[in-house]
């Protein structure tokens, strides 16, 4: 289906009665629409306007300023020799068309945008989570000699990788934006991805260009990888998961739901024995700024699930806030100790992360910011 203009109001009906989301960004009259299957709302049943909320961009008249990539699904698998099943129930004829076998880059899918003549990204999701801010932070440090070729009629798809987002698959000390789409913003079309310095997912194409059965491509089972995405000339594209990384990644799941179900058991057994829950607090960082502490040992006792819902980010943002507090009254008054200093910034009014409120927030659902590293503190 191709337009140019979204009837907002129908896209504002399936985040009410589905599992489609919309983030309004901070200061513009944009709007971020995406999906998100934690959501305790009814599932998606795609159709030809909701299919493209991943990622998509509009203002406040529905106009389109970014289109990532429809919603595609990932083979699971034949029906019959000209069909497949895929994820969700989806139904695909394969095209006879031939296809081109790209590597799935395990990344955070991020879209370009621009406010004002400046370019940002934003995730699927969010306009401003923790994933949203690195991956602009790496396209103005490494790519802003490229901000002058980029076309506005055009969006432009990357994944950002970075150390403290890798889980499964491990790309070491990489921080880049690897282009995996151009595509019209009028039609939706893709178009060919251009050569500006970025780099771009391996293409696999003449490798394995003798593998016609999308059962023998899934199981070459290459290690440190996600698996492929399959993109056919008639530009529709699915998604082929290696047997490891799903089995990995079904493990990881139930782990994070465990950690989940472990605290609330926890939270419950104290309210039973009456015993008060301990919180995160702007008082408690507070206190370890004043003492000279680093915040890795608030860390330390923080439920595991906490950082799934993004209580490093929260505990960053606060610390910024009363050091720069700190500084200000520094510059104002000289003359005074540390100590005095730190007691005129002590916060009055008493803010804790609310765990139960971010639960219910689609920014931070799969926020596993530094999670490798805490998985090889608690488990190995």
């Amino acid at each position: 289906m191709k337009m140019i203009r979204f009837d907002k109001n129908l896209l504002d009906k399936y985040v009410k009665y589905s599992s489609i989301s919309v983030e309004k960004h901070p200061t513009e009259e944009l709007y971020l629409y995406g999906y998100h299957s934690g959501l305790e709302k009814s599932n998606v049943i795609w159709d030809d306007n909701n299919i493209h909320c991943r990622g998509l961009i509009i203002n406040g008249e529905g106009e389109v300023l970014a289109r990532p990539f429809p919603k595609f699904f990932t083979y699971r698998r034949y029906i019959d020799d000209e069909t497949l099943l895929l994820s969700e129930g989806q139904n695909f004829k394969i095209p006879e068309t031939g296809f081109k076998i790209f590597e799935k880059v395990d990344g955070t899918m991020t879209t370009l945008y621009w406010v004002d003549d400046k370019p940002f990204l934003a995730t699927q999701r969010s306009f401003e989570n923790v994933n949203a801010k690195e991956a602009t932070k790496i396209l103005y440090e490494k790519y802003s000699h490229t901000f002058s070729k980029l076309k506005r009629d055009r969006t432009y798809v990357f994944e950002a990788i970075f150390p403290e987002t890798n889980v499964l698959i491990d790309y070491g000390t990489s921080r880049d934006l690897y282009m995996i789409g151009v595509l019209d913003n009028e039609t939706g079309d893709n178009l060919p991805l251009e050569d500006l310095g970025f780099p771009v997912a391996k293409d696999y194409t003449e490798m394995y260009k003798d593998v016609k059965n999308f059962e023998a491509l899934q199981n070459l089972n290459l290690p440190n990888q996600e698996g492929f995405v399959l993109v056919f000339e008639s530009g529709e594209r699915i998604k082929l998961k290696f047997p490891w990384y799903k089995e990995a990644h079904k493990i990881m799941a139930e782990i994070i739901q465990k950690e989940k179900q472990l605290y609330l058991m926890n939270r419950q057994l104290s309210q039973k024995l009456g015993l008060k829950n301990s919180y995160i607090t702007n008082l408690l960082i507070w206190d370890h700024l004043r003492k000279g502490l680093t915040v890795e040992n608030i860390h330390e006792n923080t439920p595991e699930t906490f950082f799934a819902v993004g209580v490093e980010q929260w505990i960053i943002n606060t610390k910024i806030d009363l050091q720069n507090e700190f500084n200000n009254a520094k510059n104002s008054n000289p003359n005074l100790s540390q100590d005095e200093l730190w007691q005129m910034v002590k916060p009055e009014k008493l803010t804790f992360f609310n765990y139960d409120k971010k639960l219910s927030e689609t920014e931070y659902s799969t926020n596993m910011w530094k999670r490798i590293n805490r998985l090889k503190k608690v488990y190995r």
